[in-house]
């Protein structure tokens, strides 16, 4: 039963404390499994609702990971979420794009994609890219 974790030297963690960076990635296989909310999976559609609208959290979650399978590199958070007004979604979100010692010196990506009404992205642009530590004035 002891499961060995080389990264901690924790010898039986099993929480793996070096996997909460890279976030949603292994999401993919159970997201239509858990938090259904109690719907039966023959009622649904593709997108995994039963009345054909996608929610802003199903959407924000299937952006990261789409970005992620886009960038290679780890999504650090969803900055924002919209619908627009031709049917789709425009999500924000931040990439950690360079990692560095000290952290707060980490070069981070913020990019704004673009999702089709059914959740998958036509297009994706950065529009910027900062150090963790740079507070943005407004």
């Amino acid at each position: 039963m002891a499961t060995r974790n080389t990264k901690s030297g924790g010898g039986r963690s099993r929480s793996g404390g070096g996997q909460a960076r890279s976030g949603g990635g292994q999401s993919r296989s159970g997201a239509g499994q858990s938090g259904s909310g109690g719907k039966s999976r023959g009622g649904a559609s593709a997108n995994g609702s039963s009345n054909g609208h996608v929610s802003a959290a199903k959407v924000a979650r299937h952006a990261r990971e789409q970005m992620r399978d886009l960038t290679g590199q780890p999504v650090e958070g969803v900055l924002a979420v919209r619908r627009v007004e031709e049917g789709g979604w425009e999500v924000t979100v931040q990439v950690l794009e360079l990692q560095r010692v000290p952290n707060s010196t980490d070069v981070l990506g913020a990019y704004v994609l673009t999702l089709d009404e059914s959740g998958e992205v036509s297009e994706y642009r950065r529009t910027r890219r900062y150090y963790r530590n740079q507070v943005e004035e407004e």
